[in-house]
């Protein structure tokens, strides 16, 4: 496709081709997404900063939307935080997900923020009585009504035009991977705030 924009004759053209273009990526990434929601190979955990991994989501963002870095994120970190049991690039495409789709919800210009705390002391119901941390992805958009909160999990639900309905179930299966929990909840003075329990290291 791009192949044919160069070669188009014309305006309209090349319109075509760059129609054409946007949906090869389209598809491109849905294949993705449907091959990482399928995907069963068991992910190599060791040990990870979680704030390497938020900075690079940070990072990863900023380049993709062409915004400076505090622009994308507020990062709201507790820096005595040890590191967590878990696979790294894994960590990053979860929360690179969860924190497109809040900048994508909020108004215009709006960061995301990520803040990062030792997890009161509660049962994960995978992680056993492990300690935890928690990471919190909060967004100022309009917020999700409990209908579609309760399905938000669930392949190829979405609630977004031209969404693929995979990026969350995505995100739950990584989730699920590194023995943790993922809850999305409304925010006291509006927007979502979606919350990550991950075990530490041991």
């Amino acid at each position: 496709a791009q192949i044919l924009e160069g070669l188009a004759p014309d305006p309209e053209g090349r319109e075509g081709a760059a129609v054409i273009l946007r949906e090869v990526d389209r598809l491109a990434r849905l294949v993705e997404q449907v091959l990482g929601v399928a995907r069963a190979a068991p992910a190599a955990m060791g040990r990870v900063n979680i704030h390497r991994v938020l900075d690079r989501v940070v990072e990863l963002l900023a380049m993709e939307l062409g915004r400076d870095p505090l622009a994308v994120a507020g990062r709201d970190y507790d820096p005595s935080l040890p590191e967590v049991a878990g696979n790294e690039d894994r960590l990053v495409q979860l929360f690179f997900n969860l924190a497109k789709n809040g900048l994508e919800a909020s108004p215009p210009g709006v960061p995301v923020v990520l803040q990062t705390r030792i997890a009161p002391r509660r049962v994960v119901r995978r992680g056993g009585g492990a300690r935890h941390l928690v990471v919190r992805v909060l967004d100022r958009g309009a917020g999700i009504d409990p209908e579609a909160r309760a399905r938000l999990f669930t392949p190829f639900f979405t609630t977004k035009a031209g969404g693929t309905g995979l990026g969350l179930p995505l995100c739950a299966r990584i989730v699920e991977e590194h023995a943790g929990e993922i809850e999305v909840r409304p925010r006291r003075h509006g927007g979502t705030r979606v919350e990550v329990w991950l075990p530490l290291a041991d």
